[in-house]
């Protein structure tokens, strides 16, 4: 019994403990990083695509607002029928 007690307090238990805890964190982090790099791939996409409907969104409006400028205009210089 004296024996195992050595063993367990012994600078080399210490550092292979450490060693297996290091090794058990690396690939924590290993994972985590994994998990952030595709969220970010995954919120890069939806930005891209964010970016590109808000580009047909700017077009639109200004479409209707040439469209509307024209109306105006137009209603500006006709005669009302009781003219």
């Amino acid at each position: 019994m004296a024996n195992k007690k050595k063993k367990a307090d012994s600078p080399r238990f210490d550092a292979e403990q450490r060693i297996v805890q290091l090794e058990e964190k690396i690939s924590h982090q290993e994972r985590l990083s994994d998990e952030l790099n595709s969220f970010v791939s995954e919120q890069s996409s939806s930005l891209d695509f964010i970016i590109r409907e808000l580009g047909l969104i700017r077009e639109k409006l200004s479409e209707y607002r040439e469209n509307a400028d024209s109306a105006a205009s137009e209603t500006e210089t006709e005669r009302p029928p009781h003219y």
